[in-house]
């Protein structure tokens, strides 16, 4: 419900029904985000990371379109990436994405976002990360009407009743998708609490982006 409540509390910041979107970070809480994106009624979702495996794991829980970023050494660390911008662009036919939505928080990530918005569409900022960032090209934010929403955490106690009737609703196959893709049926992603391993647990987290402890074993 946690990390879950997090997506729930970015997707309802705007209003996604016929909305094309681009979710930046396919980590656990991006995965979320995507997976409920559709179900609130987006009609394209573009998923963008630098891990192939998450995009697959993107992919499974309903991605239309996915953008692997190769280039992840820059002279410096807020510079968006052209190729992102361009694909992105190829897909929207020359518009850009309606609402883009940061979910891993590197300043490249955050420019990508800003400039893979069309005029007047949101950008949805939930990754967090230390250090300054850079705004190329600042007045664009201004001249093309561009929203900023910063999210932490959830809403109480809006996000907990939404996330709960969402989960609560099998026939709409969240369920299903979190537990079979995004927790692999269990394999490996159920750990033992009375069995806790550090170089286990950091093994784990490297394979899945997500784990959850049984506290009863």
């Amino acid at each position: 419900m946690d990390p879950f409540g997090n997506a729930i509390h970015a997707l309802t910041k705007v209003d996604v029904r016929g909305q094309r979107i681009a979710v930046f970070g396919a980590g656990p809480i991006g995965l979320f985000s995507i997976l409920i994106a559709q179900k609130f009624g987006a009609a394209k979702v573009i998923a963008v990371d630098v891990s192939p495996a998450n995009l697959e794991l993107a992919k499974q829980c309903g991605a239309d379109e996915t953008i692997l970023i190769e280039n992840t050494e820059k002279a410096n660390p807020w510079e968006h990436d052209p190729g992102v911008i361009e694909r992105i662009h190829e897909i929207t036919y020359g518009k850009g994405v309606d609402v883009s939505m940061e979910m891993a928080g590197p300043a490249s990530s955050v420019n990508n976002a800003i400039d893979s918005t069309r005029r007047g569409g949101h950008v949805v900022l939930f990754g967090v990360k230390d250090g300054d960032l850079v705004i190329p090209q600042f007045p664009r934010l201004i001249v093309a009407g561009l929203t900023l929403h910063c999210i932490i955490g959830r809403e109480i106690f809006n996000t907990w009743q939404l996330s709960q009737r969402v989960l609560a609703q099998s026939s709409n196959g969240i369920q299903d998708k979190v537990w079979n893709v995004i927790l692999n049926g269990g394999q490996d992603t159920v750990l033992n609490l009375s069995e806790f391993d550090p170089t286990v647990f950091e093994q784990k987290m490297n394979e899945h982006p997500k784990l959850v402890f049984n506290m009863e074993a």
